[in-house]
């Protein structure tokens, strides 16, 4: 996966496409994580602005090559 945020991301997908219900908690629990994690860094981050207005640089349309 080609990921433009992949310390959020990445966990993200790996609950989003997690099939086992044992391990779904835990993934989940970590992408919220990262996420807060994130969420936190760009309080204090000015340079990237599309992060943090949740657009990601696609004007909040979806790439069709990224799942997230």
């Amino acid at each position: 996966m080609d990921l433009k945020y992949p310390q959020w991301q990445e966990p993200l997908a790996a609950a989003i496409l997690e099939l086992n219900r044992d391990l779904l908690l835990e993934k989940a629990q970590k992408a919220g994580e990262a996420i807060a994690q994130r969420i936190e860094q760009l309080a204090f981050d000015h340079g990237n602005e599309h992060e943090r207005r949740g657009r990601g640089g696609t004007g909040g349309r979806r790439n069709d090559k990224s799942p997230l």
